[in-house]
């Protein structure tokens, strides 16, 4: 029996994965192993398999112990899953402009070289983890239509994002889990996050002024954290921050730290006026990016309205002469000695 394999992606919500399912065959770890003539097991090479989910076409060819992409893939696809590989460079990628989903854990990607992955224009989630990466390039944080970014198990440079420089991305999740961080990136105002998973990390400490700029944050991942340098107070502030903005914290806000044996009455509540003067700028971007939307629709509507008038004017004036042209002909059909009889009589 032929195996198969179907690509489940969840579009919304908080999860959006690609999943393989196969009958006989574990398509995301490999093939059944076979044996040679020798007797040893050797692996089966495999090619890409091809689906449809959602609407979308996809592509697996994820564990198929590739060094580069591959360049013979239908052009039209949407999602590609090439993780579990051996892949290095991914200049190839933009043999396949249409891609909404890529997924690319689990390789050997140590640098991504501007003009690959800032050129597709649809791009929403990319899944870097388990890399080589010691640094994230700005332009994936321009991108305008990026929106989960998966950065797990990497290495970063202690200063990558020690300094704060401005997302234009639409970032709605970010994962930095188990990525020898020590202090929390600084990632500036984010209207959009909802999810960061900084889980696994040791962190010299957490501050409300890191959170703040994160004004529509809803889940923090802090599972297995380690903060060494944050104060009582400063913890004790953080966690009643967190609650008051009504943030999740997995597994449960006493994650950041434990107060339990000190008295929490001697600490004086979180100040307002930095803190909230961040927050507020925050959701000031996006009312202000709320109204340029509206504007962009409404105009996108009223062009939609003039080129509609506009091809229908244009209709019933040909209609109009059409009918006239016709009419014409049909004189000429019924009347087509007229002058010469005319110009005899006269004679």
């Amino acid at each position: 029996m032929k195996n198969l394999f179907v690509l489940l992606i969840t579009l919304s919500g908080l999860t959006s994965s690609v999943k393989v399912l196969a009958q006989g065959t574990d398509y995301l770890r490999g093939p059944t192993p076979t044996k040679s003539l020798n007797g040893n097991e050797k692996p089966k090479l495999r090619k890409c398999t091809y689906s449809k989910a959602h609407g979308m076409h996809g592509a697996d060819c994820s564990d198929r112990e590739l060094t580069d992409l591959p360049e013979h893939l239908r052009s039209n696809i949407e999602i590609l899953d090439a993780s579990y590989n051996r892949i290095r460079r991914i200049d190839r990628i933009l043999l396949y402009p249409k891609i909404r989903y890529l997924y690319l854990g689990e390789n050997f990607i140590v640098n991504l070289r501007p003009g690959t992955i800032d050129k597709l224009e649809n791009l929403e989630v990319l899944d870097l983890s388990v890399n080589s990466l010691q640094e994230i390039p700005k332009f994936v944080f321009e991108m305008s239509t990026l929106r989960r970014l998966y950065l797990s198990n990497s290495s970063f440079r202690h200063e990558f994002f020690n300094n704060e420089f401005e997302i234009k991305a639409p970032l709605e999740y970010i994962d930095l889990a188990y990525s020898e961080m020590t202090q929390m990136p600084r990632f500036g105002i984010m209207p959009y996050l909802y999810h960061l998973n900084i889980s696994g990390n040791n962190f010299e400490k957490i501050t409300i002024d890191d959170i703040s700029p994160l004004c529509r944050l809803k889940i923090l991942d802090v599972t297995n954290i380690g903060t060494n340098q944050i104060s009582t107070c400063e913890c004790i502030q953080l966690q009643n921050y967190l609650a008051d903005m009504k943030v999740n914290v997995l597994p449960d806000i006493k994650s950041i730290c434990n107060i339990s044996r000190y008295d929490i009455s001697v600490c004086p509540p979180y100040s307002n006026s930095t803190n909230m003067n961040l927050h507020n700028t925050c959701l000031k971007n996006i009312r202000i990016r709320e109204k340029e939307q509206q504007v962009k629709v409404t105009w996108t509507y009223i062009a939609i309205g003039i080129s509609s008038f506009l091809v229908g004017f244009i209709a019933i004036l040909y209609m109009i002469h059409r009918r006239n042209v016709k009419s014409m002909k049909l004189e000429d059909i019924k009347h087509p000695l007229s002058d010469a009889t005319s110009t005899l009589v006269k004679e």
